[in-house]
């Protein structure tokens, strides 16, 4: 390198300039590399509170379905108990019932006979046949 004492210009080799020049345009390429980086970190910051936002949105509304699912599925379960008792209710009912009518036919049935066979003659063979049919079943003299 060789620096002129007029002007206090520096002089140098082709080479050294070409190496310059080259190192310059390598920097001002990194320098609009970095522009377009930057550009693209800005971007994706942008996005990323975005994505941030709408998972937070996401996430309250899977939170809000999961308690709502949960009531449900404790609803459901309370339903399908109170269901099972009204099942077991309704069975005892309807033996209660058929019982009932069973009884019922018995008693039409002893009646019938009654009104076709006797009078009320306590000394007779067919009222004291009756008589203990009648408290076989459970109905007393007088009911």
């Amino acid at each position: 390198m060789i620096i002129n004492s007029e002007n206090h210009t520096v002089l140098m080799h082709e080479d050294d300039y070409r190496k310059i020049m080259h190192f310059k345009e390598e920097r001002n390429s990194l320098i609009d590399d970095l522009t377009w980086y930057k550009a693209k970190v800005e971007r994706f910051e942008r996005e990323n509170r975005f994505l941030f936002s709408r998972k937070d949105n996401l996430f309250d509304s899977w939170r809000d379905e999961n308690k709502r699912s949960v009531a449900l599925s404790k609803r459901l379960e309370q339903l399908e108990r109170e269901n099972e008792e009204m099942k077991e209710a309704f069975q005892y009912q309807l033996e209660k019932r058929l019982q009932y009518f069973n009884k019922y036919q018995q008693h039409k049935a002893l009646n019938t006979e009654f009104s076709q066979h006797i009078g009320n003659k306590p000394a007779s063979s067919t009222y004291k046949y009756f008589r203990e049919k009648l408290d076989d079943i459970g109905i007393r003299e007088g009911e």
